[in-house]
């Protein structure tokens, strides 16, 4: 009878033993996952996207009036208020330039005809430029297209090409006598001639 109360108790401590054990790897496995990294998820803030202003491209050149080896050329800057530029470059060729560089770079062989930049005139008015041609050759086809210098000293796209021909102007005064210096004019040396003088 002693023997089986003891085997009991001993059962009983066998059982507790167990559940002890069992929920003790219960708290171990609870801590193990309570310490497990957790996953953060971090909201960032929405990309700021800046604006750019629209390039500078000029447009609407026109020529206004023309004189002897002069002539007077008009366009609209195609600048936005808000975008910066150092000036304008013009150019005058022999042959179209505009369709053989559309585009912003233009070889260093072709310099623009004002030396310098030309900042503009001084008229007031933000949508019209004016510039004076002179000193170019009289009954010579000239193609003139201006750009704009960026503040980084880049060029803009180009303007439209106009042509351009000067002539000369004035009243020629020729001697009566067919025989002297002033008998004709050359409109090409832009000079009184022989009437005999072919050159």
């Amino acid at each position: 009878m002693m023997a089986a109360v003891l085997n009991r108790g001993r059962r009983r401590s066998t059982l507790i033993s167990a559940v002890v054990i069992v929920s003790g790897f219960g708290i171990i496995a609870a801590m193990i996952v309570s310490c497990a990294p957790k996953t953060v998820t971090v909201e960032l803030p929405p990309a700021q996207t800046t604006v750019q202003p629209r390039p500078c491209v000029p447009h609407s050149l026109t020529l206004d009036s023309t004189a002897t080896r002069y002539a007077l050329i008009a366009w609209n800057p195609g600048c936005p208020q808000e975008r910066v530029m150092r000036g304008f470059d013009i150019y005058v060729s022999a042959a179209p330039l505009t369709t053989r560089y559309p585009d912003t770079i233009l070889p260093a062989a072709i310099q623009p005809f004002n030396r310098e930049i030309y900042p503009g005139d001084t008229l007031g008015n933000p949508n019209r430029e004016t510039f004076a041609l002179e000193n170019i050759p009289n009954a010579v086809r000239q193609y003139v297209h201006v750009r704009v210098v960026n503040a980084d000293g880049g060029l803009s796209l180009p303007s439209n090409e106009i042509e351009v021909v000067c002539y000369q102007q004035g009243t020629v005064e020729l001697a009566a006598s067919f025989s002297g210096a002033h008998d004709g004019y050359s409109f090409r040396k832009d000079t009184y001639c022989r009437t005999d003088d072919l050159d």
